[in-house]
């Protein structure tokens, strides 16, 4: 599976914790091959009832409400007790509805300026953490599991109030019943909310793995119990030593406008702190990210439980497959999908897409064997368009890969087979992949594109001489400078560019044989995929099951919406810059 999930209300409001930052098979990095690790916060919607007594208590007419938790849950007591420490004079804990989003939060009692420290954890009070000599071994783990947690929490929950993490156990979901995420939910009902998503496959594939696990356990609990204390576990989990269920951090609840006050932070090798990202008025609820930068909708559903609203989510995520490719692309893919894989023509192009980097695998846990094409968005609204142009580009140059016929495709597989190690010599940063890019780009623009007099070594040479540029010169993207500025320090962190500079002018791609029509082809039917409508019958159920199936569908609704709205938006921009620019230049 992907990233953790939170549960959200059906208006796509946040919830609790947040997840590991590792680039674990489960979780959606960048777009390009060389993918870097993102840092992973999520949380989970405290759905069901939280055994906790409260009284609230009005410090003066002006200021929010203080919560105090009673001896019965004893949780401020014992994250005391544990080395917990929190600015009690600046923030609080709170179930106010009119304070909180939802569930367990925190609000400010008085202004807090920006770089305050408003909390420190440490290791000992967080559950599940690992040792310092087993930290590098759970961080370097790249299964997404939660049944290792899921048994240790089971084991502490059997043991009532004599177990020493009690209160923090209180604290989370009911163990029993929580079914927030869709792949605890029943498996008719989420296949059909979810078909043709970017979950449809995850959610099959994470129940055979928490049922594998299951077995593999041998716990006396209920599978539906197992695979719920997992779901406990996915959305509360916290990117900190070896990841673990971390005071505070697992419940600050998502922003709603998508600008965190809270940042939580490694600070030495055995506790975590949290400062305060911005100023902070008297009376706010604190609020962390929940994925960064480029955490997707669909991690937010698949491990979060929620959703946030989609005219507000810019990363949203909508993957084009390797068989789509070749089973929409005319003649040559109807005569390359007759034996499938083992068609040599179809293999040899399957390798240059991913040796080439135009497909990359599968995000998703377990779904590796999945190759694909990302088309997403950027989180800043200046760099949205210029961000999914990239795509669509890449995307583009996966279509003329697919679209050649066996006749083209051969041209184009011993294009530049006599350029030798030294040609390459003058472009030493390029390394394998960056090589084979360029071949293959050079040779679409000389089979697909219009006839012309330049060489092959000329072609070849222009193609590494342009990435090789785009290598060395900062990457603005549409940024402002100082937006540039700020993420200098971030650089070297990011994905080199590699088919975003070699695509060059998307208006060219238009004259390329067969390519504008098979890539409007790709979008109408990822589009055509996406449920229309979604339907949830209640059988004559309870208001109670009535209101369930209504935030389940409210829930997939919100994925839904994204992923059209994006495959919406790159059909208008190819039909804009591609299509219609073709069209004009046939006319002419």
């Amino acid at each position: 599976s992907r990233l953790g999930p939170e549960t959200s209300s059906s208006s796509g409001t946040a919830t609790k914790g947040f997840a590991p930052a590792q680039a674990r098979p489960g979780f959606r990095l960048t777009l390009q091959a060389r993918r870097t690790e993102q840092s992973l916060c999520r949380g989970a919607w405290c759905g069901a009832s939280i055994a906790l007594a409260q009284a609230m208590e009005d410090h003066s007419p002006s200021s929010p409400k203080r919560s105090r938790l009673s001896a019965e849950g004893g949780l401020e007591d014992w994250m005391r007790g544990r080395g917990v420490w929190w600015d009690d004079k600046l923030v609080a804990l709170s179930r106010d509805p009119s304070q909180v989003v939802h569930g367990l939060g925190v609000v400010s009692l008085a202004k807090i300026k920006r770089g305050t420290t408003l909390f420190r954890i440490p290791r000992k009070a967080c559950f599940g953490a690992a040792s310092r000599a087993d930290e590098e071994q759970a961080n370097a783990e790249q299964v997404d599991s939660q049944a290792k947690h899921a048994l240790l929490l089971l084991n502490e929950a059997t043991k009532g109030e004599e177990s020493e993490w009690a209160p923090l156990i209180k604290s989370l979901p009911n163990l029993a019943t929580y079914d927030d995420l869709p792949w605890l939910w029943p498996k008719e009902e989420a296949d059909a909310l979810f078909r043709g998503t970017e979950l449809e496959k995850a959610i099959a594939h994470k129940r055979v793995r928490v049922a594998e696990e299951y077995t593999a356990s041998r716990t006396e609990v209920s599978q539906t119990s197992f695979a719920r204390t997992c779901g406990v576990v996915l959305s509360h989990l916290n990117p900190f030593f070896g990841t673990a269920v971390v005071p505070f951090v697992y419940v600050l609840n998502c922003p709603t406008d998508g600008r965190p006050n809270v940042d939580f932070q490694a600070c030495g090798p055995d506790m975590v702190e949290g400062v305060a990202a911005r100023s902070i008025r008297p009376g706010t609820e604190l609020t962390q990210a929940y994925g960064g930068d480029e955490l997707a909708q669909a991690d937010l559903v698949f491990r979060c439980g929620f959703a946030l609203d989609p005219n507000t989510v810019l990363d949203d995520v909508v993957s084009v497959s390797e068989d789509l490719l070749f089973s929409l692309n005319g003649v040559s893919g109807e005569v390359e999908r007759k034996n499938g894989d083992s068609n040599p023509v179809r293999a040899a192009k399957s390798q240059a897409l991913r040796e080439s980097g135009l497909v990359q695998e599968s995000p998703w846990d377990g779904l590796q064997d999945l190759w694909t094409v990302e088309l997403r968005r950027g989180t800043d609204i200046t760099e949205a368009e210029f961000r999914l142009i990239e795509c669509l580009g890449q995307l583009a140059m996966a279509c003329a890969i697919a679209v050649a016929t066996p006749d083209e495709w051969a041209r184009m597989a011993t294009f530049g087979g006599q350029l030798d190690s030294s040609f390459w010599s003058g472009w030493p940063d390029l390394d394998a992949m960056d090589k084979r890019a360029v071949l293959l780009r050079s040779a679409i623009k000389q089979v697909l594109g219009s006839p012309s007099d330049v060489s092959e070594r000329d072609l070849v040479a222009e193609a590494a001489e342009c990435l090789s540029a785009a290598r060395a010169s900062p990457r603005t993207s549409g940024r402002g400078a100082a937006e540039e500025d700020e993420s200098e320090s971030d650089s070297e962190d990011e994905d080199e560019p590699l088919w975003e500079a070699l695509v060059g002018d998307i208006a060219s791609l238009g004259a390329l044989r067969g390519v504008p029509a098979a890539v409007s082809r790709i979008l109408e039917v990822r589009l055509s995929a996406l449920p229309r409508e979604v339907s949830v019958s209640n059988n004559g159920g309870t208001s109670s099951s009535s209101s369930t199936a209504d935030r389940r569908a409210a829930l997939a609704k919100g994925l839904h919406a994204v992923e059209r709205s994006l495959l919406i938006d790159a059909q208008s921009l190819w039909q804009r810059l591609v299509v219609g620019q073709s069209c004009c230049a046939s006319r002419a």
